[in-house]
């Protein structure tokens, strides 16, 4: 048999290719209907570099909920209790600079945030003069300042998505050596496999 960071390591290794595909595949699907005017350039490799990372922040948020749960279906109901909170306070539904204080920290280890971010800034920081009747924004630094988007660079924002990713990651190895000595490491390992990506799901 083999050992507990060997385990771990092959069973991400193995998820690797199929989580790192589908979100090029959604993307590259998606986003000539997001922006049109500027075609495959080097935004779409920015859109997909983030999606890539979220998707990895993604999966490890999922494998770290399924090692910490007792069985697959009380991972299946926790993670929204994760997940919704990230997705209503990272940018996507509420205005950034509205967010209460009090759940501001929730952005600190939000890959949504950092993701939702990084993008709008790849897309909006050098965009120019906005064609559109009536016009609601004049250049793209406008709706970065409306959405409250332009205090942090895009590689900022990657770079903190991706620490994110790797702190998660590395909780796993904890939960895992936590929780392989009371359940096995094949049944927690299983699990982890089974709930792998709550922010895809």
């Amino acid at each position: 048999a083999y050992g507990l960071p060997l385990s771990v390591l092959a069973m991400q290794l193995a998820d690797v290719v199929l989580q790192q595909a589908l979100p090029c595949v959604f993307v590259s699907v998606t986003y000539r209907l997001i922006d049109p005017r500027h075609g495959l350039d080097q935004r779409l490799g920015a859109f997909l570099l983030v999606a890539q990372a979220v998707a990895f922040a993604g999966a490890s948020l999922g494998y770290l909920i399924a090692c910490l749960s007792p069985d697959s279906e009380f991972a299946t109901v926790v993670a929204p209790l994760f997940v919704f909170p990230m997705i209503l306070l990272g940018g996507l539904y509420a205005n950034v600079g509205a967010i209460p204080v009090c759940a501001r920290w929730i952005n600190k280890v939000n890959p949504i945030n950092y993701g939702f971010q990084a993008v709008s800034l790849a897309q909006w920081r050098d965009y120019g003069e906005i064609d559109g009747f009536p016009p609601v924004f004049a250049t793209g630094k406008d709706v970065l300042a409306f959405f409250s988007l332009s205090q942090r660079s895009f590689e900022s924002n990657l770079y903190r998505l991706l620490a994110v990713g790797l702190s998660l990651r590395t909780l796993v190895f904890v939960a895992v050596a936590l929780t392989a000595g009371r359940r096995g490491l094949l049944e927690v390992v299983t699990e982890a496999q089974a709930t792998e990506n709550p922010l895809v799901s």
